[in-house]
């Protein structure tokens, strides 16, 4: 059985076209999917998809395109989620250079999210983009023992697959 590790199934809102991605997905022997979260505002939405479709994982998680645009209790409201679907992952999470996003706090927000994923036994998938060596070097100081996680487009050097 094949695993899509990547869709943001919550984007596509109309419900035809998401059933054909689907079928499609399915009829290329996909049996199940991880639907990946990137912001509070649409996690209810990847809990809707992930309970209308048994093959659906959710993933809840801040996106570092979205960590300087947070609500103040958007960690109680992280652990909820992960709390409410115990099938569910931290995601999609990690650090990208090429956004004008605050650095610092990108870093600071994916710090606590491998503390989550970590403390609830839960895996993660990570976005990385220009920022390989930032990457490590976080998940090498904060990665919790036994805590898997899966990187999505990977773009870097031989060199640092071989380290991660």
């Amino acid at each position: 059985m094949l695993i899509d590790m990547h869709l943001h199934l919550q984007d596509i809102k109309e419900l035809p076209i998401r059933a054909s991605i689907m079928k499609l997905a399915q009829d290329f022997k996909a049996g199940q999917f991880v639907c990946n979260g990137t912001r509070p505002d649409d996690w209810p939405g990847v809990e809707e998809v992930a309970r209308s479709d048994r093959r659906v994982v959710p993933f809840f998680g801040v996106h570092p395109w979205y960590a300087d645009k947070l609500p103040a209790d958007w960690y109680a409201m992280l652990e909820g989620f992960l709390k409410r679907r115990p099938d569910s992952g931290v995601g999609e999470v990690g650090l990208d250079k090429a956004r004008n996003v605050d650095f610092a706090r990108q870093t600071e927000v994916f710090h606590r999210q491998l503390e989550i994923a970590g403390r609830l036994g839960r895996p993660l998938s990570i976005h990385c983009v220009r920022a390989w060596s930032d990457l490590l070097n976080v998940l090498r100081r904060s990665l919790p023992p036994k805590t898997r996680f899966m990187i999505h487009s990977y773009q870097g050097s031989l060199e640092m697959l071989r380290n991660l």
